[in-house]
């Protein structure tokens, strides 16, 4: 059978510190930092081998490397709105820990309703109106989702989108308005599909989620599901990374300075 193999960078620096290895601590440190950074490897020898050999060379290393280590990765989240076949009030909670979203229904009136959890199998999953066709949402309804907790970019997931049912996604600062800035996603394609990311423009705290039949043109047509949500945070430094880079940076050369005043003045 065969066996896989981790990729070499991952794994070189641990192996190195073994005490069996073959590996050098010092080659294994470099191979890391200069598959990131190669412009260093000139001024890092250079430097090095005129002031101080192995050992300062191997403190430069250690302290390069962890200036250029990442702190942590930004991951997605995602939010799963499928039900349990049951009404779950005009209101509705979902997700957990500091992403949570708030889910209400509403007529196109803006008169309350209620939501419905579906789980109907295959692509019959997710949050609907009940009390309407299919116990989803329709083109008189909409399901209106708070955002205040979602500061990251974020794409929606609409469910029982065959027979060209068309949706819009649209955007309010008012929690029963549909609102005014929307996008209409005419004949998905597959099922469920997935939007574009959104960003949610400034002052509006709502996302609403109606279908609009075929393109308007057969109202009361189609009917469709939210089916999930998904952010996907944008990759910025972390305040932590900038520091540990800071400091990796001034040992380093706090390292070198020190050495090359120790060396005897040759007149």
């Amino acid at each position: 059978m065969a066996q896989s193999v981790a990729p070499e960078q991952n794994t070189g620096l641990f192996t190195a510190f073994r005490q069996d290895s073959p590996v050098s601590p010092i080659a294994a440190i470099e191979k890391m930092l200069w598959l990131r950074v190669p412009v260093l490897r000139q001024i890092f020898n250079k430097n090095c081998t005129n002031h101080g050999g192995p050992t300062v060379k191997l403190r430069i290393a250690i302290a390069l490397t962890l200036a250029f280590l990442p702190a942590g990765t930004a991951f997605a989240d995602s939010i799963n709105f499928t039900g349990t076949n049951t009404v779950l009030g005009h209101s509705f909670v979902y997700g957990s820990g500091p992403d949570t979203v708030t889910a209400y229904a509403f007529a196109n009136s803006g008169n309350s309703l209620d939501l419905y959890g579906k789980n109907g199998g295959a692509t019959e999953n997710g949050v609907g109106i009940a009390g309407q066709p299919d116990n989803e949402i329709t083109d008189s309804t909409f399901i209106q989702l708070n955002l205040s907790n979602i500061t990251s970019p974020f794409s929606l997931s609409i469910g029982s989108t065959q027979n060209t049912e068309w949706f819009n996604v649209c955007f309010s600062n008012v929690l029963g308005t549909v609102g005014s800035n929307c996008t209409e996603f005419a004949d998905p394609g597959s099922n469920p599909f997935a939007t574009p990311n959104f960003t949610r423009p400034g002052g509006d705290q709502y996302v609403s989620i109606e279908a609009t039949g075929g393109g308007n043109s057969v109202p009361g047509a189609g009917n469709v599901l939210l089916d999930g949500l998904t952010t996907t945070p944008a990759v910025t430094p972390e305040p932590s990374s900038l520091l540990l880079l800071g400091t990796g940076i001034v040992g380093a050369a706090f390292l070198l300075r020190r050495r090359m005043t120790a060396l005897p003045i040759h007149s």
